[in-house]
């Protein structure tokens, strides 16, 4: 199953990756939310590290599903942005929200593409090939973390430690550098360097700015 995900990745367009990434994170997270504390926190467009692009509007749960209440902190805020291309994505989300109608059959394709090239130059500090290794880590991770667990069963004095391990059908380097490597990751980009797929530290370190990425980019609680 990884050698066929693999396959597919490196076929696939990382720049449109990032672009779907993009739009789930400048149309799916919900504009408005409730709190309960029951007041309004003026501070909400902090709330996530994509803001003035992505970020909700919180109230307290008594006005959240108010219409009216919505209305005026939708004007509050396109009042707050000097930017057009803000206030049409800000306009965009709210009719996506209202099931009116799809952000793309709303703005124009022009200002759509580069409100996702702005909101990925903001928060996607990494290019398109630390993207494909980030993907390529999290790929061999579904295959190296049951090799990881299946060797936490088998103490390390064992002395045909290595040997179970291949014998439940690991591939021998896999077994290698899991039981040599303190970290999944470094077994990973360890294994994928000896099959000529990068060095082991640019590997690493593509994986480890792409998890501070997703890290930025989640809502907080």
């Amino acid at each position: 199953m990884c050698t066929d995900l693999e396959v597919k990745l490196e076929k696939m367009d990382i720049r449109e990756l990032l672009s779907s990434s993009a739009w789930f994170s400048l149309f799916e997270i919900p504009l408005f939310t409730s709190n309960s504390s029951g007041d309004c926190d003026t501070s909400d467009e902090q709330r996530f590290h994509g803001y003035p692009f992505s970020f909700s509007i919180t109230g307290p749960d008594s006005k959240v599903s108010q219409p009216d209440w919505r209305y005026q902190e939708l004007l509050r805020m396109l009042k707050q942005f000097d930017d057009a291309e803000l206030r049409w994505l800000l306009v965009a989300r709210w009719l996506h929200e209202e099931e009116v109608c799809e952000p793309d059959e709303f703005l124009h394709p022009t200002i759509l593409q580069h409100l996702i090239k702005k909101y990925l130059a903001q928060t996607a500090k990494f290019s398109t090939t630390d993207c494909r290794n980030w993907c390529l880590i999290r790929t061999w991770a579904l295959y190296f973390s049951p090799l990881q667990d299946a060797a936490r069963k088998i103490p390390k004095m064992t002395r045909r430690r290595k040997e179970l391990l291949a014998g439940l059908g690991f591939d021998e380097g896999a077994v290698h550098y899991i039981s040599v490597t303190r970290s999944l990751v470094g077994a990973i980009a360890s294994w994928l360097e000896d099959r000529g797929k990068g060095d082991a530290r640019t590997l690493e370190n593509a994986y480890s700015r792409g998890e501070s990425y997703l890290r930025k980019v989640k809502p907080k609680p």
